[in-house]
């Protein structure tokens, strides 16, 4: 899990895809947390490689 609280990085909005950020890692683990985030949200560190926000380990979202 990254550790970096630099806002880094993006989250896309699935269906928009508006993308929203820089935010740091701790941002998203908060969204994350308060259900703010969807299973259909893509993330990413660097704007060309994207994941699914279940797919990054350290948000947990496990609760899917």
């Amino acid at each position: 899990m990254p550790s970096d609280q630099s806002p880094v990085w993006l989250l896309k909005k699935y269906g928009t895809g508006n993308v929203h950020g820089p935010v740091s890692f701790e941002k998203l683990l908060e969204w994350a947390n308060a259900a703010q985030i969807n299973p259909q949200v893509s993330i990413s560190e660097d704007g060309s490689i994207w994941n699914k926000a279940p797919m990054i380990e350290g948000l947990k979202m496990d609760w899917l």
